[in-house]
């Protein structure tokens, strides 16, 4: 098997591209890359995950800068 990587910029691309592999019986499979370092990501996802839970300080925005 050989793997091809495309970067598609534009929906009418991919439109384009994805018509010609289905009309050419051509297996294909969708990935996204993200702009986003995987660190970073696993953070937020955390921080999310925190909020849920409950586990958040309330600051007085009187306090903030003390």
């Amino acid at each position: 098997m050989t793997t091809l990587t495309v970067k598609i910029k534009n929906d009418e691309d991919w439109d384009l591209l994805k018509s010609i592999l289905d009309r050419l019986e051509i297996e294909y499979d969708i990935t996204k890359e993200s702009d986003y370092d995987k660190d970073f990501v696993s953070k937020i996802k955390k921080g999310d995950l925190d909020i849920l839970a409950g586990k958040t300080k309330k600051v007085n925005l009187d306090d903030i800068w003390k």
